[in-house]
């Protein structure tokens, strides 16, 4: 039973190598039970391995390779306990590593990070990977020098910051840390500590430190960019003597011998580090994840620069590149678009009068001018609308969730925001309100040929069942003022007089009968949320 259990373990495994045993009986054998899952990727029989050992768990199992990340977020995602930790099958739980977390986070700590360990501190390669990997993670490292790695989190702040990337090589909890607002406090708990397996001969620990260095600078330009090959070799050419001080700093007197002696692998181990980081280098290519798939964004507009500006602002960072239609705007909105960076394409539409609005139409077009971009995935939004602040991690989640189910379209939250940008309706069909409007381009898109409220999302992608929804925000900013709503309503009632659209009609977008307002959650709001404050 693992009802009443607060800690979940997920222990990630790659292709099942026959020490996965030994990690999950060091879990099996603390003082306080905890809630485990395996999830291994890239092939092997975690079932027959741990079932031949006389271990029962339950596995997740994934024919393709997983990045630490989507390993991380399966296991999250199959689990229950209110706080969750992470164990690699190549390392070893002490006693101690299950109740000294939750000591921490039932006294209030929201993010636990361990000590690391190593099982083998007389061999020399065992020492200098230690050093070059844990020196500022050790049980005596001072305060100023340590680093909040093999964290445990309050289960909590992945709704409010997002689960981890996918896309990433390594760095994956680093990327997450520098999400959490300043009030996530982290808390280190040198009673915690993690052995880590690390290389016994000096060509393995070579060959380790090489892939690592490749591994390390394709993360970081990732999470950097441009400057992810200059930060990497610093990095790593600072490691000899840093290492050496940092970990002279958290090691008892007596215990000092071996890093002396290791000198000589540290020096051949950085170089090899620093060779991989040039080359950009990493081992088994061809077992890689498949590369993180584009993400593109669809705007349709007329007359919208009172909301543009803020429109490209929010939306340029989380996507590759927005694809636009202007249907014949008079107050310079396709002249502002095609000289935005990150707008590859405007199809602009003559004005003329009377406007009559083609709602399948411009959806047409739109997509076609997609497909001309190789667009891979689509997020439809408005120029009054605005996604949340950390909307690319939880897009390419939800993406990556929806691609090993088959699903090609998926519905995203809709929030309208009333009164004030910084808080939303959530009273009745307000808090229920989604929005199929993130999906697979696809050459035979079926459109929705409803002249207004059509679905973005093609009608071919899962007619029967419908839309799943993900745990991604949008935001409604054109629903604040009170006189905008009037006008929405005045408007849709005009070009919908009798509710052929919309069977309900449009009297509830004006009405407050029951109104319940919600605040912005932490880490889920939009930027810029200080444009809509100051108008």
């Amino acid at each position: 039973m693992t009802a009443n259990r607060q800690l979940a373990c997920v222990v990630i495994s790659l292709r099942s190598p026959a020490y996965l045993v030994d990690a999950v009986r060091s879990l099996l054998a603390q003082d306080e039970p905890a809630e485990i899952v395996v999830v291994n990727s890239g092939g092997g029989d975690p079932e027959s391995l741990l079932r031949a050992a006389g271990i029962d768990v339950p596995v997740i199992t994934r024919k393709e390779v997983l990045y630490a990340g989507g390993a991380r977020n399966l296991g999250i995602e199959a689990t229950s306990a209110p706080y969750v930790a992470f164990l690699a099958c190549d390392c070893l739980a002490e006693p101690g590593w299950v109740s000294g977390r939750l000591r921490a986070h039932r006294a209030g700590a929201p993010l636990v990070s361990a000590a690391m360990t190593n099982p083998r501190p007389y061999a020399m390669s065992a020492v200098a990977s230690h050093v070059m990997l844990f020196g500022r993670r050790l049980p005596g490292t001072p305060p100023s020098l340590w680093l909040h790695y093999s964290g445990s989190y309050d289960r909590r702040l992945f709704g409010q910051y997002g689960p981890f990337r996918e896309d990433l090589r390594t760095g994956e909890d680093t990327e997450f840390r520098e999400r959490l607002g300043p009030d996530v406090v982290p808390y280190a708990a040198r009673d915690v500590r993690t052995g880590h397996r690390h290389p016994t001969t000096i060509l393995s620990l070579i060959r380790d430190q090489y892939h690592r260095g490749g591994r390390t600078v394709r993360a970081y330009k990732m999470i950097w960019g441009d400057a992810a090959v200059a930060r990497a070799t610093w990095e790593i050419r600072h490691s000899v003597l840093n290492g050496l001080r940092w970990t002279w700093a958290g090691t008892r007197p007596r215990d000092r011998w071996p890093l002396i002696l290791s000198l000589p692998h540290r020096l051949l181990a950085t170089a090899a580090a620093a060779v991989g980081a040039r080359l950009d280098s990493a081992s088994h290519e061809g077992d890689a994840p498949a590369r993180t798939p584009t993400l593109h964004a669809l705007l349709v507009c007329r007359n919208e620069m009172k909301y543009l500006p803020g429109y490209i602002e929010n939306i340029s960072p989380h996507v590759d590149g927005i694809v636009a239609l202007d249907d014949g705007s008079s107050d310079g909105s396709a002249e502002f678009l095609e000289k935005q960076r990150n707008v590859l394409e405007v199809v602009r539409l003559p004005a003329r009068a009377p406007h009559v609005w083609d709602e399948p139409g411009n959806r047409r077009r739109l997509l076609e001018a997609a497909g001309r971009h190789q667009a891979e995935w689509l997020i439809a939004l408005d120029a009054d609308e605005r996604v949340e602040r950390h909307f690319r991690t939880r897009a390419l989640s939800a993406i990556g969730w929806a691609q090993r189910r088959g699903v090609a379209a998926c519905a995203v939250t809709f929030r309208e925001l009333w009164n004030a940008p910084d808080q939303y309706r959530a009273d009745g069909i307000w808090g229920t309100k989604l929005r199929a409007n993130l999906f697979r381009w696809r050459p035979d898109h079926a459109l929705d040929a409803r002249g207004f409220h059509g679905r973005w999302a093609p009608l071919n992608a899962n007619p029967v069942a419908g839309f799943p929804p993900v745990d991604v925000v949008v935001y409604h900013l054109r629903m604040i003022r009170s006189e905008d709503r009037a006008a929405r309503r005045q408007r849709y009632e005009e070009l919908d007089p009798g509710n052929t659209w919309q069977e309900i009609g449009y009297a509830y977008l004006t009405d407050t009968t029951g109104i319940r307002l919600e605040r912005l959650p932490p880490g889920r709001d939009y930027c810029p949320i200080e444009e809509e404050i100051s108008r």
